[in-house]
């Protein structure tokens, strides 16, 4: 696997927002791609810990749990990446995963810019 950091997204807006292609648009603007699931994956081996589903590369919506909770799917659920399956590219809304390996890339965080966000580095757990 190529080096890199996954970090999850979201438009300022708010979460679930982005259809496939809007996606796919968001990642590249952050210097990014779509993640894949073994990027995905690698980063929950890692620690990666995210509430908010979103797209991967290949169209389907997932999001990894490091640590199971009430608010995020039930507490009695096994740690992993979760899966939500194939997804309607077009009506369909949720977040994304992203995957860059320009590690001088600066990503949009709260305040820098107007319209979007990133919402956390690949570095630490998210709380989304």
């Amino acid at each position: 696997m190529s080096p890199g950091v996954i970090f999850p997204y979201h438009p300022r807006l708010g979460r679930y927002t982005l259809n496939f292609h809007e996606a796919q648009q968001a990642c590249l603007e952050q210097d990014g791609i779509l993640a894949s699931h073994d990027q995905l994956h690698q980063a929950w081996l890692e620690g990666m810990d995210w509430c908010n589903a979103g797209w991967l590369e290949d169209g389907s919506v997932q999001y990894p749990i490091s640590r199971p909770r009430e608010e995020c799917g039930r507490k009695d659920t096994p740690v992993g990446v979760r899966n939500y399956g194939y997804r309607h590219k077009e009506s369909e809304h949720y977040d994304a995963f992203c995957f860059t390996s320009n590690l001088n890339a600066s990503p949009v965080f709260p305040g820098r810019e107007q319209g979007t966000e990133v919402i956390a580095a690949a570095n630490g757990p998210g709380d989304g």
